[in-house]
């Protein structure tokens, strides 16, 4: 291990991984190296390998460390399970949009630490305080993930300018008789810029998605 240099402060596991999330954040998932962390940390490369074996195993520190995000503490216990389920969803939902670039950290990976499974233990303790069966429960769990996931994977991935022809308004270039509902909608939205509704969008979904698996037959 290089030893630290006078004046720096110690480096630790919890250094390594803050800095390795900062590295996500500002330029993603392949932006960057286990170099380019050592360099933000200013240490050698060689010793970021004494706290972490590699790449990956970094990758899972830096997933802990976004699941262990304060927004997704276990909210009231005596409000009624469908108002904890939204509380929840909306706390997921806001982690996830201060760290985006972590996503494929996240989606389609298996959840095996206690930082990652806590929020799941919760959110089911949510779903049995409801009197869901443990099936029900497990594929609520899964639509609620999708559901919060797939929200924000879209909201934060919409490139295109929605005024351009790419975007909303190159509907316009269809006939008006064939798609006379599409020409409805554009006449009749009055700024056609969805990024403006993304909490207006994420909640009317998540009123949807609440009422159907609380008010199940």
């Amino acid at each position: 291990m290089t030893p630290r240099k006078p004046g720096h402060e110690t480096l630790t596991r919890d250094r390594i991984v803050k800095a390795a999330l900062g590295l996500v954040d500002e330029y993603g998932m392949e932006g960057h190296s286990m170099r380019d962390l050592a360099l933000a940390l200013g240490v050698d490369v060689s010793t970021l390998y004494y706290h972490v074996p590699n790449k990956a195993a970094l990758y899972d520190l830096v997933a802990d460390a976004v699941m262990e995000d304060p927004d997704l503490e276990q909210p009231d216990c005596d409000a009624a399970p469908i108002d904890r389920f939204c509380r929840t969803a909306r706390g997921f939902r806001s982690t996830l949009l201060r760290h985006p670039n972590a996503l494929p950290l996240l989606i389609g990976k298996p959840m095996r630490s206690p930082a990652q499974v806590g929020p799941v233990e919760h959110i089911l303790g949510i779903f049995f305080d409801a009197d869901f069966d443990a099936t029900y429960a497990l594929l609520a769990l899964d639509s609620m993930a999708a559901y919060v996931l797939g929200c924000v994977s879209g909201q934060t991935g919409l490139q295109s300018d929605p005024k351009s022809e790419e975007g909303l308004e190159g509907l316009t270039l269809l006939p008006a008789d064939e798609f006379a509902n599409i020409h409805r909608m554009l006449t009749e939205v009055d700024d056609i810029d969805f990024t403006k509704y993304h909490d207006r969008q994420f909640e009317v979904g998540l009123d949807a998605l609440a009422r159907g698996l609380f008010t199940k037959e």
